[in-house]
């Protein structure tokens, strides 16, 4: 199983999973698979995190992490421990803020209440993901459709997708472009790389493609988040909380770092 839900209730939870039922008392954490259904009384804390999200916890939490030899790890259906009221009002505050805030919070206190199953778990769900991990981080701004990675990795397509889906929570083709935007905005934000460059370096082979994929996904064209300036509606600009944001957050770059330089960060 590579994706953990996590569970979090005021209330007692009926949780099923496999066919056995499961009762989760009142104001506990339970972390179970993602194919779990549950009858509860009230709201729920409810979040899956996948491989990807938990490589990226590793790093944060691997200090913590028990060191002592384990052997065959059999992972439980439900493991709950049973929270403080104050842990279960930060849940609550989390959820809609920083779904992987939440995770970092809440793992660190996992390990430690329970540090050798999570230890355990956490290092079996990436385990059989290092490779895939490694492919995508190393290929995903090369100007490839999903079929090409596939063939790349050397996995048939129906496969690879399957995997892709299991490990990141979303398509393939979902995830890159998102992927890839991403980059396109902090080289925005951090260099002085023309914009062509920056769309060709981060995989998009059209201009006029990239200008608008942007536009849609930030609410900003490329060159309206580097100059900090709203975006044009009509003849007019028009403020948005979305572009200003990225506005403050050049000037963070720019104050923190020096001033830019051609061609990069100096």
């Amino acid at each position: 199983m590579s994706t953990v839900r996590f569970l979090i209730s005021r209330h007692d939870v009926k949780l099923i999973v496999n066919g056995l039922v499961h009762t989760l008392p009142a104001g506990s954490m339970t972390a179970t698979s993602s194919d779990a259904t549950m009858d509860a009384q009230g709201p729920v804390v409810s979040h899956d995190f996948h491989a990807c999200d938990l490589q990226a916890l590793y790093p944060d939490v691997v200090d913590l992490l028990d060191r002592r030899p384990l052997g065959v790890f059999h992972r439980q259906a439900a493991r709950t421990l049973i929270l403080e009221p104050s842990m279960v009002d930060v849940a609550m505050a989390l959820q809609d803020v920083d779904r992987m805030a939440m995770l970092r919070f809440f793992y660190v206190y996992c390990l430690c209440r329970d540090q050798r199953y999570f230890s355990a778990m956490l290092r079996q769900t990436i385990a059989g993901s290092h490779s895939l991990f490694d492919f995508v981080e190393a290929n995903f701004h090369r100007p490839w459709p999903v079929g090409r990675l596939a063939e790349e990795f050397g996995m048939p397509l129906r496969k690879f997708r399957y995997l892709f889906q299991q490990t990141y929570g979303m398509p393939a083709k979902q995830w890159l472009l998102e992927r890839r935007l991403r980059l396109a905005r902090d080289l925005l934000l951090s260099t002085r790389h023309k914009v062509l460059d920056i769309a060709l370096e981060c995989g998009f082979t059209n201009h006029a493609h990239f200008t608008d994929t942007f536009r849609k996904r930030f609410d900003c064209a490329p060159t309206e988040i580097r100059l900090g300036a709203p975006p044009m509606r009509g003849a007019r600009r028009v403020a948005t909380p979305r572009a200003e944001a990225y506005a403050a957050l050049r000037a963070d770059l720019v104050a923190g770092q020096g001033a830019v330089a051609e061609g990069g960060v100096q």
